[in-house]
Order: C-alpha cells, then structure tokens, then sequence
C-alpha cells in the first residue's frame, strides 16, 4: 500500500514543480536535429539569427513531500533567459533554486551588455548587472549586489529540431542549448 501511495505523490509533485516556477526540461544533447553552421554566414546575418529570446532550463522533477501534511515542497531547478535585441544589446536573467531539508535557496541575476558576434563565435559583453540571494534558513546568506563589468565568448551553433530553435554555446566551463521563445 505505501508503495501504491508514494507513487500517486510523485507525479502530482511532479506536475506541481513543473507548473510552480514555470521551468521546462531543455536537453543539451541534441540528437537526428538539423545544424546550421553559423561560422558559414556574415556577422550581420547571424544577428538577425541570433535576435529574439532564447531560454535554457533544467530542473529536479522530483520534490519533497511532507509526509504527515501531504504539503508539497519546493523545487529545484535553474532557468537562464537571453534577449538579444535587432541593435545587438543584450539582457541576460538567471534563477536558480535549491530546496533541502525545509530549506530554499533562490539565487537571481540581470546583466545588460550587448552581444558581439564574429563567425561562430559569439561574445557577451556585459557592462552592468546585479544579483541577489535568498536563504530561508541562513540570512547571512541574503544580499544583493552590484556585479563588474565582465564577458563571455562561446562558440555556437544554430539547430533545428522539429518547431524548434535551438542557440547551442560552449567554452571551457559550460555547455548548453536554449530554445528560442519568440
């Protein structure tokens, strides 16, 4: 019976976390898709590929649940958004949040800059930004400040999956694809 019963919590808590910070799975690996080369067209072109909002997300579909309340935890799960606009500015927005041991820790980030490309690499030249954390558990752990001035080149490609759009970017310390939302 209680076999019976964690497995009905599961999907609800599942379908709770998926809905309660509006995250979507985004897999990096992208398999039988469509690549276009963007190092194949002029800077100017891969811009205007490159315009729009492009999103990348991954979470934990599994969250805690309170066994004698049945109350359903947070969940954790990071979101990244970048918005690159027809003038090459950029905006930039991360959350991510960790939830354990009746503990959450949310972790938010804006960065404007302006987005430079040169074949199939592209840099991200952020001039202003702040973050903020949150700690449920820890207030030494909640501030927010202002960010320096920094940049990040990535080498990319552009993919089609079915419907999809995919901006997929690497350097040294990460890997990943985000999919276009307009």
């Amino acid at each position: 019976m209680l076999s019976k019963q964690l497995h009905s919590l599961i999907k609800p808590a599942r379908i709770f976390a998926t809905n309660a910070i509006g995250l979507t799975l985004s897999v990096s690996l992208v398999l039988n898709s469509s690549t276009s080369q963007a190092g194949k067209n002029s800077a100017g072109s891969v811009l205007a590929e490159l315009q729009g909002r492009w999103q990348v997300s991954h979470m934990n579909s599994l969250v805690p649940v309170n066994p004698s309340s049945g109350a359903i935890g947070d969940a954790n799960g990071m979101i990244a958004e970048y918005e690159i606009k027809p003038d090459g500015s950029l905006i930039h927005t991360f959350f991510l949040q960790q939830a354990q041991y009746g503990c959450t820790r949310r972790l938010k980030t804006l960065k404007t800059g302006r987005t430079v490309v040169k074949g199939s690499s592209v840099t991200f030249i952020y001039e202003a930004g702040t973050t903020s954390s949150e700690d449920s558990c820890n207030r030494q752990y909640n501030y927010t400040k202002k960010l320096a001035p920094s940049q990040e080149t990535f080498n990319f490609t552009l993919q089609q999956e079915g419907e999809k759009t995919k901006f997929c970017f690497e350097n040294e310390s990460l890997k990943d694809c985000a999919v276009k939302l307009n």
